[in-house]
């Protein structure tokens, strides 16, 4: 068990982030701050909450700069890490 006051990380990969023009269910508001099209798909790096994050979006589908976006995140892909070692931590630890 996770001792009250240790900070830890979350991450999740770019895949695992979906972006939608409108607010809804489990759904975060940020702000796209770069668009960089790749080809087939383009990563799109989110502020949220005064963090960043990238999501990957497909190609010629991305928002722009400074648009108003929302993301979700299915939870099973989320990672924990505890921030002083860098240890993966289980989900079922926090």
């Amino acid at each position: 068990a996770l001792v009250a006051g240790r900070g830890i990380d979350v991450g999740v990969r770019p895949e695992d982030i979906s972006l939608h023009p409108e607010p809804g269910p489990d759904r975060a508001p940020a702000r796209v701050l770069v668009v960089e099209p790749m080809g087939h798909e383009t990563l799109v790096t989110l502020e949220c909450a005064g963090g960043r994050l990238v999501a990957r979006a497909p190609g010629g589908a991305a928002p722009s700069p400074g648009d108003a976006v929302h993301f979700g995140v299915s939870p099973p892909a989320l990672v924990f890490f505890e921030n002083a070692t860098g240890r993966r931590l289980p989900a079922t630890a926090v």
